[in-house]
């Protein structure tokens, strides 16, 4: 048998002086006014009273002040909240894990599926032992320590009711590393060393994980000294709810100034649901589908076209979509996309001559989108050349076999050349050159089939940390792209003509009669000229960290929540902006140089397969062990304030009978 105190010490006083106070109401001296009376027949009632008012005569005959103690003794048993330990733990150690993803928003009645951990939580910590240390961590993508080990159930409990819930995902990956952490510490002892030293005892602890699934762990992962046990939460009933799991905006590839929206959407639930879609732009609604239906566990993809031109370009907007159905997971139900308008990008070419790069550069597609300048080598030498360069005057620059003597303030393309720059390094000139392989999904080579170009000679790439190599060959790369200064810089290892020493020009591959060189040119204009068809932003996840570039390098930008919260951003050493507190969904506007106005705009949304998927598995793989659902825990209390309160309403009842039956007999 073991106690709980529930009460404060000024409860404890208050409920202590009850019993006394009982006792002195019983003892109180009774006021009787004279009274002259004609005869001495009210005597003998007058000396029984006396009787009674002594203390021995009222203790023994007063039954309804003991059934008042009783009932008084009772009520303060039951807030000591007397109970059994189901298993008594000496020196045991908890470690509970909180899951506040964005799934454990989920309503499950009147309740949300946190909640609802929290609640068994809260049970946990008031069944430990007196012996016993718990810790609470909460997890979603990243992993917090809550409450440090403590054997104070009362501020167990307070920090497990401050856990918030989260738009995030989860991952438990950082939580059980802090877990284990602390029951698997890292050791330094050797056998035979005497220098070496162990950090940490190693202590078993019990690891109780509520969540309601979708945190599966790299195989490689040891439990060690955890014991592990998988508390289910949500699966007191099947779920319902259907989520938008992906949505994005595109500019018709068929029709210019027509956008196209994407989304997918998933059914999680074991029914099939019936809802409406609403596309909304700035507010307006733009179109609607009713009555769409999607099959219990099926994955639907819609499209929308919505024409929207203004002076024959596409106009910068946001687009919302609307699921309008009640389900279990609200937050899910909505998803942004933002575009912005297609501007004319600014090329200059310096070549010594190219008919081959000169003519892709001058396709309607590309004159449509693009102002392209094209000098001569001994351009470089000339003031106009430093005052396109040395601003953001121009987007992008074509060095065509030849280089300059500093980098621009803009993005590159070195052909046959490299950047005048100490960290990109080439290779010896060989022959031939054999393409392999292309990064097909980078968008500079996207769709480019290489396999068939000859080249005859060229030379390997190395480029800076962080370049990545978007064609192979049987030297190496041959084709990379770096990032400097906010700025990105794209060189190819070999030429496309050459000049012998006469001056006679020849050609160095056939890329050019190939489909793909106009395809190339065209990407090398959208990607690194800025010129890319309707500009669609990317949509980001909860909790994602976000890379915000400027044309302009300012010192510092400002990012403005869905909340309207603000937040100065400073430049990185890259020349970008690093905003890492995209907790909220919904829009993010960027305020760039005086604040005036919005430059940019991202969109942050829950389109994710894991989070709108409901349903609770029924064991986890954790490591190299597998943990089934538990469907109690373990460590419990069986309690019997219930009882010892019903106990004292019925003796309350009893003493209120017989005072009743006193009075009217």
């Amino acid at each position: 048998m073991s106690f709980l105190n529930s009460l404060s010490f000024l409860g404890w006083g208050v409920l202590l002086s009850v019993p006394p106070l009982i006792v002195l109401l019983y003892f109180l001296k009774l006021k009787r006014a004279p009274l002259v009376v004609p005869s001495t027949y009210l005597w003998s009632r007058a000396i029984e009273d006396m009787h009674v008012n002594t203390i021995w005569q009222k203790l023994r005959r007063n039954i309804l002040l003991w059934l008042q103690l009783l009932f008084v003794a009772l009520l303060i048993l039951a807030v000591l909240r007397p109970g059994n330990q189901a298993m008594q733990a000496t020196q045991e150690r908890l470690v509970l894990l909180i899951d506040q993803s964005a799934s454990m928003n989920a309503s499950v009645g009147s309740e949300t599926r946190l909640e609802i951990a929290k609640r068994r939580a809260t049970e946990l910590i008031d069944g430990m032992s007196p012996e016993s240390v718990a810790m609470i961590i909460s997890f979603a993508d990243e992993a917090r320590v809550v409450q440090s080990y403590t054997n104070n159930r009362a501020l167990l409990r307070r920090k497990l009711d401050q856990i918030q819930p989260t738009n995030r995902l989860t991952q438990l990956d950082e939580a059980l590393q802090a877990a284990s952490g602390l029951a698997n510490p890292p050791q330094t002892y050797e056998e035979g060393n005497p220098n070496a030293l162990g950090l940490a005892q190693p202590l078993e602890a019990r690891l109780y994980l509520f969540t309601d699934g979708g945190v599966q762990l790299d195989s490689e992962f040891s439990l060690g000294n955890l014991k592990p046990e998988y508390i289910p939460i949500g699966n007191q009933r099947l779920p319902n709810n259907v989520g938008i799991v992906a949505f994005a905006a595109d500019e018709n590839p068929e029709q210019a100034g027509q956008i196209q929206a994407f989304a997918q959407l998933f059914n999680s639930s074991d029914d099939p649901q019936v809802f409406d879609l609403e596309l909304f732009m700035e507010g307006d609604l733009l179109d609607a589908r009713s009555d769409v239906e999607l099959a219990p566990g099926a994955t639907a993809s819609v499209s929308f076209d919505v024409s929207r031109s203004v002076e024959d370009s596409i106009a910068s907007g946001v687009l919302k979509l609307v699921m309008n159905i009640k389900d279990d997971l609200e937050i899910d139900n909505m998803a942004y996309a933002v575009f912005n308008t297609r501007k004319q990008s600014r090329i200059l070419v310096i070549t010594p001559g190219n008919d081959a790069l000169e003519l892709a550069l001058e396709t309607d597609e590309i004159s449509e989108f693009a102002r392209v300048r094209v000098e001569n080598a001994e351009f470089l030498e000339t003031e106009a050349y430093r005052n396109l360069t040395e601003t953001t005057a121009v987007d992008l620059v074509i060095y065509d076999r030849c280089k300059p003597e500093k980098m621009p303030m803009a993005n590159t393309l070195f052909w046959g050349q490299l950047p005048p720059l100490e960290t990109w390094k080439q290779g010896p000139l060989s022959s031939p050159v054999v393409l392999i392989d292309a990064d097909e999904t980078h968008p500079l080579v996207e769709w480019l089939e290489l396999g068939e170009v000859l080249v005859a000679e060229g030379f390997q790439i190395t480029g800076p940390p962080g370049t990545l190599n978007l064609v192979s060959s049987n030297l190496g790369s041959v084709m990379a792209v770096g990032q400097r200064l906010g700025f990105e810089d794209a060189v190819i290892g070999f030429e496309i003509v050459t000049a012998t020493e006469d001056g006679k020009k020849l050609a160095n591959t056939d890329w050019p009669r190939h489909l793909s060189f106009p395809m190339f040119i065209q990407n090398v204009v959208n990607y690194l000229g800025n010129a890319a068809g309707l500009n669609a932003q990317k949509s980001y996840l909860p909790g994602e960290n976000i890379e915000i570039r400027t044309v302009v390098p300012y010192e510092s930008i400002t990012v403005e929540a869905p909340d309207q919260q603000r937040k100065s951003i400073r430049r990185g050493r890259q020349n970008t902006y690093q905003f890492t507190d995209s907790r909220d969904l919904g829009i993010y506007k960027v305020y760039e140089g005086d604040d005036r106005f919005v430059d940019q705009q991202f969109a942050v949304n829950l389109t994710s397969r894991e989070e709108s998927n409901l349903r609770v598995p029924d064991s986890l793989e954790l490591g190299y062990e597998e943990v089934q659902a538990g469907q109690a825990l373990e460590l419990g209390r069986q309690e019997y304030w219930k009882w010892l309160l019903m106990l004292s309403l019925i003796i309350l009842g009893v003493e209120w009978y017989i005072y009743n039956r006193r009075i009217y007999i």
